[in-house]
């Protein structure tokens, strides 16, 4: 499952991106608080995923998948092929190289990029404003033909006070 995004509101050239990993949530969120429709209180949208995929691990033992991957770009620096595509939802970079933390070369190696806490300023952040881009992915599992799987995931938007209160209400949503 990949859900994608073109991130962005009135002023799509402001936006940045974050992954909550507790809840399984990619978001967007205003770099500012000053945005031209919305004024100093800009809101945050998100896909949150609900409920992965349903997989067998071992005969009569189930398991429910997570979020696997968040990976972000911007625009201009989408995805060009099919395998390009794969990789953001292996989250590894387009061309297949590893995501690192913090983007430090030296970093730990992780499928999750901007994992930190816009509200508190902790964390790996988005720091790049632009126009946005964000894919969610879940798996990898196998489905024979016919094999049917329910997979929810819910589009969600919250809106505070400011840019970050609308992270705040985002999540509460």
């Amino acid at each position: 499952l990949v859900v994608k995004h073109r991130a962005g509101f009135a002023q799509f050239t402001d936006d940045l991106v974050g992954c909550d990993l507790n809840s399984g949530l990619g978001y967007c969120y205003n770099a500012t608080n000053a945005d031209e429709q919305y004024g100093s209180s800009p809101p945050s949208v998100g896909f949150d995923l609900l409920q992965g995929p349903i997989v067998e691990r071992a005969p009569g033992a189930y398991d429910t998948l997570g979020l696997a991957a968040f990976s972000k770009y911007i625009n201009g620096t989408d995805p060009h092929s099919a395998i390009e595509s794969y990789n953001y939802m292996r989250g590894l970079h387009a061309d297949g190289t590893p995501v690192r933390e913090f983007d430090n070369p030296f970093g730990p190696v992780t499928t999750y990029m901007a994992t930190g806490d816009p509200v508190t300023g902790t964390g790996w952040l988005d720091s790049n404003p632009a126009d946005r881009r964000m894919a969610l992915s879940t798996g990898p599992f196998t489905m024979a033909p016919g094999e049917t799987q329910e997979v929810f995931a819910a589009i969600v938007v919250g809106q505070g006070s400011d840019r970050l209160a609308s992270i705040t209400s985002l999540r509460e949503v």
